[in-house]
């Protein structure tokens, strides 16, 4: 069974269970998705989102990041691809879902030799496909992230 973290500055609790089915909740805070079924990938995206100042919602599997996305308005999303060398179940959709949404800014973690990933990613309109990511690269990371907080509250101010 799959689980949904939520962290934020100071980090919160664990959620478990199956995604529920709820309206759309908006904040005015800045939104982002982890989802990544290696959850040492999980907690250092985590931790670089969260260094630059996101509010970030954790999820080990696609079932309940899509739940998440229908939740929530998240600004960015980083989605891990590579699990020990092959996609998991369901985070291409999750991939698709997610770049069809108004102004996110969509991050893939994919596979380090597979250029056709990449072609397919870019035709999606990722913002960010960063093939072979590993956790030694919080720091790296965290200065996307920073960045993608400016596009994200120039994008507010713009509304």
């Amino acid at each position: 069974m799959g689980y949904l973290k939520t962290r934020s500055r100071p980090p919160s609790r664990e959620v478990e269970g199956k995604p529920s089915v709820s309206t759309e909740v908006r904040t005015e805070q800045t939104q982002c998705l982890i989802a990544s079924v290696i959850q040492a990938r999980r907690e250092m995206l985590s931790e670089a989102a969260a260094q630059a100042g996101w509010e970030t919602v954790v999820c080990a599997d696609a079932q309940n990041a899509t739940a998440a996305a229908r939740r929530v308005k998240f600004q960015m999303a980083w989605i891990d691809l590579d699990h020990h060398g092959r996609t998991p179940s369901g985070y291409r959709n999750l991939c698709q879902t997610l770049a069809a949404m108004p102004g996110m800014l969509l991050a893939v973690c994919g596979h380090e030799s597979d250029p056709q990933e990449e072609i397919w990613a870019r035709q999606l309109g990722v913002w960010l496909y960063l093939p072979g990511v590993s956790i030694d690269h919080v720091d790296e990371i965290s200065l996307l992230c920073e960045q993608a907080q400016q596009i994200a509250n120039k994008s507010k101010a713009a509304y």
